[in-house]
């Protein structure tokens, strides 16, 4: 599914923006090298908005109890058998290439041309979480599709959101809970800020 049919929409949606803005493909859907800074910041973010996932969903457990198979996880216990690499390639890794060039590659690229960054912000987080197809992922996932297209405009390269994304579906496969590690988004969000601001003064 990840490596067939959205890589194939992404890259076809690509082709016909780039066509109209007259560009290529590889610039369409933004995968050129980042800033070191941005790279990094993005991948300091990850700690905290997984741990922001966690708090929800125990929220949610409250006030919208979950079936018991999504409880228990059936598709986590289904490849339990696997190794841990694989399983991270699988549920980590494919994810965060695959739909970040679908949905901050080939559809933002369509939505900032038309849209301000406030609107392409709303309407990624608004589709990134209907698009997983659970009330019970939808507001921590829209989140992430928040911070992830915020990431991608402001760098204006695909790579750090992909790092994001990835660091993010780890910590959460492998149930890496650590706190205080939610602190280092602090100075991700200097990293990625400051790193902007010395860029716009250079120019």
């Amino acid at each position: 599914t990840l490596w067939v049919l959205l890589l194939s929409l992404a890259l076809l949606s690509a082709r016909g923006t780039a066509r109209r803005a007259r560009e290529s493909v590889i610039r369409t859907l933004q995968l050129v090298p980042p800033r070191a800074a941005h790279a990094l910041g993005a991948v300091l973010l990850a700690p905290a908005l997984a741990s922001l996932a966690k708090i929800i969903f125990e929220w949610q457990r409250v006030a919208l109890p979950l079936p018991s198979r999504v409880e228990h996880g059936d598709l986590l216990q289904g490849l339990a058998g696997i190794p841990l690499s694989m399983r991270i390639f699988l549920l980590a890794i494919s994810p965060a290439i695959c739909e970040e060039l679908f949905f901050r590659g080939a559809f933002l690229s369509g939505l900032r041309r038309d849209l301000s960054v406030v609107s392409c912000i709303a309407w990624e987080a608004v589709v990134f979480g209907a698009a997983h197809s659970s009330i019970y992922r939808f507001v921590p996932t829209g989140i992430l599709g928040m911070v992830l297209t915020a990431i991608t405009l402001r760098s204006q390269s695909l790579v750090p959101a992909i790092l994001l994304h990835a660091t993010y579906n780890t910590i959460l496969l492998v149930g890496f809970d650590r706190p205080l590690l939610a602190g280092l988004a602090l100075p991700g969000i200097l990293l990625l800020a400051l790193s902007s601001t010395a860029s716009r003064r250079a120019s």
